[in-house]
């Protein structure tokens, strides 16, 4: 069987009676196909030895196969090779075929509730270590739909039947995992500027802040960087969402009734002096006073009053409001502990 390799068209074509809901290990239309070779095989004079003692061996392998995921897709591996190896291995070829695309189609499935989970945890280290595993999960699963070799195929179906089981683990963790650190993350690229990094903490400024009664969300972070010759950099960036209540809501950043961003940059001599002076500055909003868009831009957030928790990512674009000539882009993500008006 290993010299005959069928295209991943015949997925579709062959054997669709594979209940897609029967349990595991998925080896009822492959049992059953073993068994009435196997009944034939022995009513045929003169009996041919090795068929039945290979279809014997396969169809005690499928009665020893535990019923999950990883065993039944190492099985499917091993009863490949042995029913490739019988004088029926055309016979057999499509129903290992079709049982493969049963676990694929599964393990996708799996894969396709852990990501929505994931979505719903706290951004953080086992967040992003689950990603990774899921990440190297899709990996797998790739590789076992495109190896047209169908042993190399079958070798990846049960990486990624492993893969799968680190996967769910990594998600429960998230899942269960404390929130880290306060944080806000961005990339920005302004005109003349290039592309820098912003990275604000609470020694500087970050914070956020939620009214019950609007339901409005403010994030605020700044930062201030030495030029030397006793000037500074001073960077702020304000979020301000309009939510429903708690949950993740996905915003416009360009109407002022749901959501808007400001970013400033400005450079500031003698800064601890009673009156700094300002050297320049410039402001890019995403909609100005009057509400008329300037740019463009979306927020995912995620208010949880329990955990007194709002994380999410963002995207925009702002023209300057000093100079109209002048734009900035940001694409960012934060997690930040709330501070809500009673």
């Amino acid at each position: 069987m290993k010299n005959l390799i069928y295209p991943l068209t015949c997925l579709a074509l062959l054997f669709t009676h594979v209940a897609r809901a029967e349990d595991l290990p998925f080896f009822s239309s492959l049992r059953a196909q073993i068994v009435s070779q196997l009944t034939i095989a022995s009513n045929n004079l003169p009996l041919d030895k090795k068929l039945v003692t290979g279809l014997g061996s396969n169809l005690k392998l499928i009665d020893k196969t535990k019923p999950n995921l990883i065993s039944g897709a190492a099985s499917l591996g091993t009863l490949a090779k042995g029913l490739g190896r019988t004088s029926l291995s055309n016979t057999f070829l499509p129903i290992v075929v079709s049982t493969r695309a049963v676990y694929l189609d599964f393990i996708e499935t799996e894969k396709g509730l852990l990501e929505d989970r994931l979505a719903d945890t706290i951004p953080g280290k086992a967040r992003t270590a689950a990603g990774t595993s899921l990440d190297k999960l899709s990996a797998t699963i790739e590789a076992a739909n495109t190896n047209a070799n169908l042993t190399g195929s079958l070798k990846s179906l049960s990486k990624a039947a492993t893969a799968l089981g680190t996967a769910q683990k990594s998600v429960i963790k998230a899942e269960t995992a404390k929130p880290g650190a306060d944080f806000l993350l961005a990339t920005i690229t302004e005109s003349n500027q290039g592309a820098t990094t912003f990275k604000p903490t609470q020694k500087t400024i970050l914070d956020a802040t939620y009214d019950p009664f609007s339901g409005e969300i403010d994030i605020d972070g700044g930062e201030m960087k030495s030029l030397g010759g006793g000037r500074f950099q001073v960077r702020f960036l304000s979020l301000s969402a309009i939510v429903p209540g708690e949950g993740t809501h996905t915003l416009s950043l360009t109407n002022a009734n749901d959501g808007y961003a400001i970013y400033e940059r400005g450079i500031v001599l003698n800064i601890n002096a009673p009156y700094p002076e300002v050297e320049s500055q410039e402001t890019y909003l995403t909609v100005d006073p009057v509400n008329h868009r300037l740019g463009t831009g979306t927020m995912t957030i995620t208010l949880d009053l329990d955990a007194n928790l709002v994380w999410g990512e963002f995207t925009f674009t702002a023209k300057g409001m000093e100079d109209s000539n002048l734009e900035v882009s940001m694409t960012g993500s934060f997690l930040v502990r709330l501070e809500v008006f009673e």
